[in-house]
């Protein structure tokens, strides 16, 4: 007679349980990401670079609020890029909107009526991390993680 292992149901549940998406967040959030990587390096790192120019990122995070609105505050260092300055740093605190879709991220600044506005940066997210292809900074690839 061949008797099955008692615990081969529990192996199976467990399977099961670690295939569920645990970490998903709601299309709402209270949370706060800061940024680990930029393109595969920790800050600061180098963002965007080309003819003489080069922008680096020193800081930055997004603080999600449930009214759908997403703060953004970000230290980047820009050397050859403003006109008429060679080097300076630049301190940024935006307001945007939000919206997730499963673990799909787009985050929309407020575009003024008939101004002309890049678009959505987009990414995925989770509860744990969030990754973002940045098009204002040349499509840098930015890592986030709670804090």
């Amino acid at each position: 007679m061949h008797r099955r292992p008692r615990y081969a149901f529990s192996v199976g549940a467990l399977l099961l349980t670690a295939c569920t998406d645990v970490a998903s967040v709601p299309p709402r959030l209270a949370a706060t990401y800061v940024v680990e990587t930029v393109n595969g390096r920790r800050p600061p790192a180098v963002a965007a670079e080309g003819n003489g120019f080069q922008v680096t990122v020193i800081a930055d995070t997004l603080e999600f609020k449930l009214n759908g609105e997403v703060q953004r505050r970000s230290t980047r260092r820009f050397a050859g890029v403003l006109a008429g300055v060679a080097d300076t740093t630049v301190h940024t605190d935006a307001s945007m909107s939000y919206t997730i879709d499963g673990d799909k991220l787009a985050i929309f600044f407020v575009c003024p009526a008939n101004a002309n506005c890049i678009g959505p940066i987009s990414g995925h997210i989770d509860a744990h991390r969030l990754d973002i292809i940045d098009v204002g900074m040349s499509g840098a690839s930015l890592h986030f993680t709670t804090r």
